[in-house]
């Protein structure tokens, strides 16, 4: 009893070093932040690493951590993941990655002395990705016209590409068939991930790249898509599991889906995905046209592209139906772009910049529509779209009409090059088919 009561002093006496303490004064000047923005940092961050690391040691040591200290880790923790936390002038104090990730394995060492809920929220908040605080540091450049080349959004974004890999690991590790357990737990934070604070493309039309530079929407926008990555990419590690676990049905079986009940998902959830890929590739058009046009030449525009949708083409692939909803909806909204366009041509005179402004976004929307389905058609890595087509007589069926109706919608305009191409990869994927 004795050594339980001195393990419980010690846990509680720990916490003070974590305890984020709030200070509004500038580091340069001494005096109050006019904007009141805190600059929050803990005793334990400002202690050597080597000392960091026998303190957080000792808590793995001790076992059964408090719930306000495993609060306090995950803040830390999300400070580290972030691109760059400013407030003022002042780069807040954070722990190194290195750190932040031997933190990370302290506590997935200590789970099971730990109530699930509390261990899964701790992954959640740990990551960052709640909060995605870097998108403020873009906003503020935007807002003062200091954008640089390397200022583009895919630098923001894909920052939280280190934490969103731990997430993933360490939620599909937490215990023995997680998908079972743990997704069902998660789904509620997924769907806000991949539904909340979406951009209203429709209302864009009316709102110059200049307004939008001014605009806090475009932060909120880079902070959303950052969500939508982080939360596709932890149903598709969810599901590359299920893969690993059947590969020899994969093997004997090529057109292999997994069970709508392993991922507890159902056509809510596949409609909220869908969604969310459309929306993805629409709010990107939009914030590269505000973020100076360094997004503009193909190839990086094509890069992030595949970046964004690498772990949305293995839910397309694996689940069931899944790719088939997704051609229909993209043949659906390039005919509502292009019937918007004409509507256009139609109207008013009196309104004509307007109108200019508003054709010339419909028509990116739809570049990036046929972009993105040629990147999904092509992709290889780290599965093959074309395969499962070539071996799916219904799906090959639903390409092809995709692919003529979309070549007819653009036939005389300028991206009819860019319907010839996607023509041209449904035509070859289609004759290989033939050929085996």
């Amino acid at each position: 009893r004795a050594l339980t009561e001195l393990c419980f002093g010690l846990r509680c006496s720990l916490d003070v070093l974590f305890v984020q303490t709030p200070s509004t004064l500038s580091s340069s000047t001494g005096k109050r932040s006019k904007t009141g923005v805190k600059n929050q940092s803990s005793i334990f961050e400002s202690l050597p690493e080597p000392v960091q690391k026998l303190c957080i040691g000792l808590i793995g040591m001790l076992k059964c951590p408090t719930e306000s200290l495993t609060k306090s880790l995950a803040t830390i923790c999300a400070k580290s993941c972030a691109f760059e936390i400013h407030a003022d002038d002042r780069v807040v104090k954070t722990v190194s990655a290195s750190m932040s990730n031997y933190i990370m394995e302290v506590m997935n060492s200590l789970r099971k002395s730990i109530p699930m809920p509390t261990y899964i929220t701790f992954l959640l908040n740990s990551s960052g990705i709640q909060r995605a605080v870097g998108t403020q540091t873009f906003q503020k450049r935007m807002e003062q016209g200091n954008l640089t080349r390397s200022d583009d959004i895919g630098s923001y974004i894909f920052s939280y590409d280190r934490a969103i890999e731990h997430l993933t690991r360490f939620l599909s590790g937490s215990c023995k068939n997680a998908s079972a357990k743990v997704l069902p737990m998660i789904r509620p934070i997924l769907e806000q991930w991949l539904t909340a604070a979406r951009f209203d493309t429709q209302e864009s039309k009316s709102v110059s790249a200049h307004d939008l530079k001014k605009s806090s929407q475009t932060g909120r926008v880079i902070k959303q898509l950052i969500q939508t990555r982080a939360s596709l990419s932890i149903l598709a590690a969810f599901a590359l599991d299920e893969i690993t676990n059947r590969y020899n049905i994969l093997k004997q079986c090529p057109n292999f889906f997994i069970p709508a009940e392993y991922l507890e998902l159902d056509e809510k959830l596949d409609t909220v995905i869908l969604d969310s890929i459309m929306s993805t590739c629409e709010t990107s058009t939009v914030i590269w046209s505000a973020s100076g046009g360094q997004f503009d030449d193909s190839i990086e525009q094509h890069l992030f592209l595949a970046r964004m949708l690498g772990p949305a083409t293995i839910l397309l692939r694996y689940r069931d139906g899944m790719l088939k909803r997704y051609l229909k909806a993209v043949c659906q909204r390039i005919s509502s772009l292009q019937g918007t366009k004409y509507q256009q041509k139609d109207s008013s005179k009196a309104v004509e910049s307007t109108e200019s402004d508003s054709r010339g976004i419909s028509t990116n929307l739809a570049e990036i529509h046929m972009s993105a389905l040629l990147l999904i058609l092509k992709c290889k890595e780290p599965i093959s779209i074309s395969n499962l087509v070539v071996r799916n007589e219904d799906l090959k069926i639903a390409l092809l009409e995709v692919s003529n109706e979309i070549e007819g919608l653009m036939k005389g305009g300028h991206l009819g090059y860019l319907s010839g191409k996607l023509q041209h990869q449904v035509k070859l994927i289609c004759e290989l088919g033939l050929a085996k």
